[in-house]
């Protein structure tokens, strides 16, 4: 795939001494990374990050069983591009929600 400069960064204007496109690393854009790192943490700051996590969690075991599906399914299209994607030591803990009790 051919790098290309969208119309934004295409007509950006350099400083002296900077070559066009200069922000774009590779395929990163290190502005567009900050940015995306500061509404992280600003959202990650001003919200309640475990009410949102239990009220995102399955409610019943057909609606986990979907999750799990979708989840394999997924994971089979990385396995294609990666070899290890085994993440078994990785695996977040069980949400527990108010309304199973």
């Amino acid at each position: 795939m051919a790098n290309r400069k969208d119309d934004k960064q295409a007509d950006k204007p350099t400083q002296p001494g900077e070559a066009p496109g200069a922000d774009v690393q590779g395929e990163g854009n290190y502005e567009a990374s900050r940015r995306h790192q500061r509404a992280a943490h600003e959202f990650a700051a001003s919200q309640d990050t475990e009410k949102l996590a239990r009220d995102a969690a399955p409610r019943n075991a057909a609606e986990q069983e979907e999750l799990e599906r979708a989840e394999r399914e997924g994971r089979s299209h990385a396995a294609d591009e990666e070899e290890d994607t085994d993440i078994s030591d990785n695996e977040p803990p069980a949400i527990k929600r108010d309304d199973d009790a």
